[in-house]
């Protein structure tokens, strides 16, 4: 509804051009998610062994689509710490709080792995791991 005509033959072609098969038309991108999402997931278990992510209070999901992903962190994760995060670290992220229009998310943040590379996703959570152990550090008892 209210789509140009411009893009309309845009993706009228492509869907000839697969014969109307729009899984076709995906499968690269497909492939390039799936290996990033993998990556992150690995490089998070690699970054938090078991018994310290435990300890920590840092814990993920696993999911098996998409490029995105949370992290639970035992300080609240704010605006603040987002900026401390991209100033010091080199990371950004989302507060998962401005999902919560009623409230909730404080603890959580949520990882894009879109665009990036499989060296970025290895840099950028050895960087996200150093944040998250000094920011829990900070944190009073």
């Amino acid at each position: 509804m209210n789509t140009s005509a411009l893009g309309q033959a845009a993706v009228g072609g492509m869907l000839l051009a697969a014969d109307g098969r729009t899984a076709d038309l995906n499968v690269e991108t497909s492939r390039y998610y799936g290996d990033a999402m993998r990556a992150i997931l690995r490089e998070l278990a690699d970054a938090f062994p078991e018994p310290e992510r435990t300890a920590l209070g840092v814990r993920w999901n696993q999911p098996t689509g998409g490029f995105f992903l949370t992290v639970d962190v035992p300080f609240r994760a704010d605006n603040s710490a987002l900026q401390r995060s991209a100033e010091e670290f080199g990371v950004i992220w989302t507060p998962m709080s401005y999902f919560y229009p009623r409230g909730g998310g404080d603890n959580t943040l949520r990882l894009s792995i879109s665009y990036l590379t499989q060296s970025e996703i290895v840099d950028g959570v050895k960087r996200l791991a150093r944040f998250i152990r000094e920011e829990t550090a900070a944190q009073p008892e």
